[in-house]
């Protein structure tokens, strides 16, 4: 009972915040032990996405200060706001980390995956065909 409890904890102790996917239409808010907002996640095409800022309420707010938005991917580039929003514009290219008062809140890292279809897979229904030598039309 003790090692379950710890596991339990163990786990929620991570920093893992779980995956976006840019080609679904998701929007995730992730909350902050000991701050007054959530960052939402929004999903604009399949290419970027959007970060803004709540209240406890789920109500928009403006970005609050102190956060800074970084594009590690771009040398420590600075985001500015999305022109005329409260909001920054990130991209599935690039990797971001945002601060709050100097202090590493939340990060985003891409991954390069890609889908994979085998058209002449092996298979174990296909070798027992082959071995026992049945007729593909009779199954």
């Amino acid at each position: 009972m003790l090692f379950r409890l710890y596991n339990l904890i163990e786990n929620d102790m991570t920093t893992t915040a779980g995956t976006f996917s840019y080609f679904k239409r998701n929007n995730q808010i992730h909350e902050f032990e000991e701050l007054f907002f959530k960052l939402k996640i929004e999903n604009i095409d399949n290419d970027s996405a959007r970060l803004l800022f709540l209240d406890v309420n789920d109500n928009q707010i403006s970005i609050p200060d102190g956060i800074v938005c970084m594009d590690k991917t771009n040398n420590d580039d600075k985001k500015k706001p999305l022109l005329n929003t409260e909001s920054f514009l990130i991209f599935w290219i690039n990797d971001y980390i945002i601060y709050y008062n100097n202090e590493k809140i939340f990060q985003m890292n891409k991954q390069k995956q890609i889908s994979l279809k085998n058209y002449r897979k092996k298979t174990l229904m296909n070798e027992i065909i082959k071995d026992n030598n049945i007729q593909e039309d009779l199954i």
